[in-house]
């Protein structure tokens, strides 16, 4: 799976697929479906932490750039 971008050098992106089979396991098939659906998801998990509210973690990949942000 190519990872790379022509302005971003996606360091962190490289190395999470790298070190994490699952990761890229997970995120190849949503990279080949989000050209027809705008957003793929994928549930991580959810914590119940010392913060008022609960937290769910996802993943997803858009084309939606509203949806884009900094990578800062």
């Amino acid at each position: 799976m190519d990872l790379h971008d022509s302005q971003y050098d996606n360091e962190l992106l490289n190395q999470i697929a790298e070190e994490s089979p699952t990761f890229k396991k997970l995120l190849g098939p949503m990279i080949q479906q989000v050209g027809k659906d705008d957003l793929e998801e994928v549930w991580l998990g959810s914590l119940e932490v010392n913060v008022p509210a609960k937290i769910q973690i996802q993943l997803f990949v858009t084309t939606s750039e509203d949806c884009f942000i900094d990578e800062n």
